[in-house]
């Protein structure tokens, strides 16, 4: 009999599954995966392929929704789960925000975009709403000023799974106490409240402004935001006063833009991870020459969760594997991803 079910993807929902496998034989188990979980690890590990190397049953929902008081729990899961379709009440969600904050999408985003201060997680119960439900506990963290949507997003993933693991014997106990969420504060965006594809950065503002602007869509393996023609990845507020018109270009070198804005200068530091990625995949080592300077991490990896050489090595560039092995790239890495490939 299924007593445990774990809907959801990425990190948090391997990491506390795995937490779950300590009290539970996986036959006890069953998940709820996400539809676009491949079954390959890319830049996050896949819940899929964690749970078939486990042998833990992937479900669907119309399964789920008739094992009698099974205790769930949705982690990252994206579709809904109505409350009136189980024959359990044992329904929870740990959602990335400090609710009753930031119900619904982008919460990565959004407490920058607002300057928040801080944000958190939330485990609380499933109800026919969508983030509605009563708190059974909460983690507070701070944002930063130099804080971006990828930082938010490690954190709360990392909040997450320490919030599940402080939470689980009580979950199975039934020993917790929900408090309904105040409509103080309460506060909601939809999938349609933010277009990653037509990020527009408005730098007829302030410094501090432009600079939530940009880290609050800085998500490399999503996305990254332009200014003046240049995908950016940090930005930094300068002590300097701006004597020129909000928006002019002051200065220009291969690694940054410095830019004047309302108050203060802004210098904006130039991405070329996704030019240096494609040089490893058909490039030369001559080409690469010219660009591994401006690269800060040549460990960085990609949204397949590779790193140059793994590129390199994958489609068959030798010439540019040789050029990076001399630069100190692990080859460790090449022999990870390749025993984790199918």
């Amino acid at each position: 009999m299924k007593k445990i079910c774990i809907a959801g993807k990425n990190a948090i929902a391997v990491e506390c599954t795995k937490h779950v496998l300590k009290f539970y034989h996986s036959s006890e188990l069953c998940v709820l995966v996400n539809e676009t979980d491949t079954g390959h690890n890319t830049w996050q590990p896949s819940f899929k392929k964690f749970a078939l190397e486990n042998e833990i049953e992937i479900f669907s929902q119309e399964q789920v929704y008739n094992i009698k008081n099974i205790l769930l729990i949705s982690l990252e899961f994206d579709k809904l789960l109505p409350p009136a379709r189980f024959n359990s009440k044992r329904l929870f969600n740990i959602h990335f925000s400090l609710l009753p904050k930031y119900k619904g999408q982008f919460t990565s985003s959004w407490p920058i975009l607002n300057f928040e201060t801080e944000t958190g997680v939330t485990l609380h119960e499933i109800d026919k709403g969508i983030d509605t439900g009563a708190i059974v506990d909460q983690i507070r963290f701070e944002i930063k000023n130099d804080d971006t949507a990828k930082d938010l997003y490690h954190n709360y993933n990392t909040k997450g799974i320490e919030l599940f693991i402080s939470n689980f014997e009580r979950l199975q106990n039934n020993s917790y106490n929900a408090v309904p969420q105040s409509y103080v504060g309460s506060t909601f965006y939809s999938i349609s409240s933010l277009d990653y594809k037509n990020v527009k950065i408005n730098l007829k503002q302030t410094a501090f402004q432009i600079s939530a602007q940009i880290r609050a869509f800085c998500f490399r393996e999503y996305q990254l935001p332009q200014v003046l023609g240049w995908y950016v990845s940090k930005v930094d507020i300068m002590n300097t006063s701006s004597e020129k018109k909000a928006g002019t270009l002051l200065d220009e070198s291969e690694s940054f833009l410095l830019i004047s804005t309302v108050d203060y200068d802004l210098k904006v530091y130039k991405d070329h991870y996704y030019k240096f990625f494609e040089l490893c995949k058909s490039g030369s080592s001559k080409e690469l020459q010219g660009i591994i300077q401006l690269i800060p991490n040549l460990e960085e990896r990609n949204q397949d969760g590779c790193t140059g050489l793994m590129i390199a090595a994958q489609n068959g560039n030798l010439e540019v594997v040789e050029f990076l092995s001399k630069y100190g790239e692990d080859f460790n890495a090449l022999n990870s991803l390749r025993r984790a490939m199918p």
